[in-house]
């Protein structure tokens, strides 16, 4: 059960990402190389987002309530 809820929220968690790049992509069309690069990870870390240059790393507590 736990496991399952898990998947849901990283799906929503990513369709909310995918969107947001998404987003980028039409205003600021040079930077599509840059954003598809990135592979995002769900984690629990301080409450924000975060990047080490290959993922996006991202509680998904703070991304929901963005």
């Amino acid at each position: 059960m736990a496991r399952e809820m898990e998947k849901r929220i990283e799906d929503v968690c990513s369709r909310i990402l995918i969107s947001s790049r998404n987003e980028l992509y039409i205003h600021l069309r040079f930077f599509d190389v840059a954003l598809s690069a990135f592979t995002y990870v769900m984690g629990e870390q301080n409450g924000e987002l975060g990047t080490d240059g290959v993922g996006i790393y991202y509680d998904p507590g703070y991304l929901g309530g963005l």
